[in-house]
Parts: structure tokens; C-alpha cells; sequence
């Protein structure tokens, strides 16, 4: 079961700025998917916190939401069942929903 996390000072930024592909100390970015919304877009990530952690990472908009999980194999399953839920891709295939 996922909990939702409060994020120390600094945490969302280095989530943001590993999402975008810049070297952050201490996370991993293990999968990631995109979707269009009009003007908009969002992304979802699957977040290795020092190969010790789990997070699944949803920013919709401004707002970025975590997940922690106890393991990785329920990370991976909070991803797919986040990216099942309409318009998201990821590397280049389109995902159920």
C-alpha cells in the first residue's frame, strides 16, 4: 500500500530537476511517462530514492504528488496502475486507458 509523503525542504525541486533529466544526487529515475492536456503537460515517474526507496511522482500542472512504497515491485505496480488511467507514454508506447 502506497502512502502519500511530505516532502523535506528541497525534495520536490531535486524530484522536478531529476524528471528532467539533470543529474540529482541520490535519485534514480527508473521509469517515466508523459501525457498532453490541452496547453498542458504532466508527467508521471517511478523514483529510486538511493536504490533503497521507492517513490512513484506525479506532477499534474504545478503539483507534485508522491507515493512512497514499501519495495520496488509495488512501486512498479503503482506506476502501471497510474499510467492505466488514460493518455500516458511512455518510451515512445502509448499505455493502456
Amino acid at each position: 500500500m502506497a502512502t502519500v509523503i511530505q516532502l523535506g525542504q528541497g525534495t520536490a525541486a531535486r524530484i522536478r530537476a531529476a524528471m528532467l533529466g539533470h543529474p540529482t544526487e541520490g535519485l534514480r529515475i527508473a521509469r517515466q511517462a508523459y501525457r498532453i492536456r490541452e496547453a498542458d503537460s504532466d508527467e508521471l515517474a517511478l523514483v529510486s530514492v538511493n536504490e533503497q526507496s521507492w517513490w512513484v511522482a506525479q506532477r499534474v500542472s504545478d503539483r507534485l504528488t508522491v507515493w512512497a512504497h514499501p519495495g520496488e515491485d509495488e512501486a512498479h505496480e503503482g506506476f502501471e496502475r497510474l499510467a492505466g488511467t488514460g493518455g500516458w507514454r511512455e518510451a515512445g508506447v502509448e499505455l493502456a486507458g
